[in-house]
């Protein structure tokens, strides 16, 4: 990639870490006094509610500030790996949303079979990209129904096939348009954050991600590789990672 146009993503970089990280932060230090109140009235349901808020923003910063950090300051993205299961992966997400009261309409089911071969996640990374699609979704339907969480293991190419299907009739389908426009275009709009980070982690596990219409509703399809790796922490280069190419065309960007 040539120098102007590295220095172009990392402006980009930049106005999107700096736009992520600004309403989090305004939302909690709006909601600190409120806790105070609820503190010193002893009214310990309202806190813990306002709480869990806080910790679930905190944990979304970290996630966001680690990912475009490393990729502005040298130039890769870093994943700290596990082996883990699919299932319980996409259980503690089910978990997450379920604490969320602003998707409480949503009900989340996991059909992955927890007898997949284990596959190499950075599993904060994921999850969070994960639950950022969830409220993509919600924001595009915000009609109470069903999420599904469907996996297929293909044996012979070594990859996963995760499916998000969402049942519900209505979605916006302009709200879901940055899910699949290039992602060049969605950094030079300077907004887009939660789609532009969530495909990011997505293709940083060496993931694309498709939307497809469905009989009922729509459908996020994840094609995972199972990479032979041992846990560790992965080097991805960022101008690969922010390339329009199909993951699968990049070859092999882990260092």
């Amino acid at each position: 990639m040539p120098e102007s146009e590295n220095s172009q993503l990392l402006k980009d970089l930049l106005h999107l870490l700096l736009s992520d990280i600004h309403l989090p932060i305004a939302d909690l230090l709006t909601h600190l006094p409120t806790m105070q109140a609820h503190l010193a009235a002893g009214r310990r349901l309202e806190l813990t509610e306002l709480s869990i808020f806080a910790l679930r923003y905190s944990e979304r910063l970290l996630s966001v500030i680690d990912l475009l950090l490393d990729a502005m300051r040298d130039g890769v993205v870093r994943l700290a790996t596990d082996r883990l299961t699919l299932y319980s992966v996409i259980e503690q997400v089910c978990e997450a949303v379920g604490n969320q009261t602003d998707m409480a309409h949503l009900r989340l089911r996991n059909h992955v079979p927890p007898d997949l071969p284990r596959i190499v996640l950075d599993r904060r990374l994921f999850t969070h990209a994960l639950i950022s699609l969830i409220e993509l979704l919600n924001h595009a339907n915000p009609a109470a129904g069903e999420l599904h969480f469907l996996a297929e293991y293909e044996g012979d190419s070594a990859r996963f096939q995760l499916r998000l299907q969402d049942e519900r009739q209505g979605a916006d389908r302009a709200a879901l348009a940055p899910l699949q426009a290039p992602l060049s275009a969605l950094l030079r709009q300077r907004n887009h954050s939660q789609a532009i980070l969530s495909r990011l982690i997505l293709r940083a596990h060496g993931a694309d991600l498709q939307l497809s219409p469905a009989s009922e509703g729509v459908s996020l399809e994840m094609s995972l590789p199972l990479m032979p790796a041992e846990p560790s922490v992965k080097r991805l280069a960022a101008a690969p990672l922010l390339s329009d190419q199909s993951i699968e065309t990049l070859g092999d960007a882990h260092a």
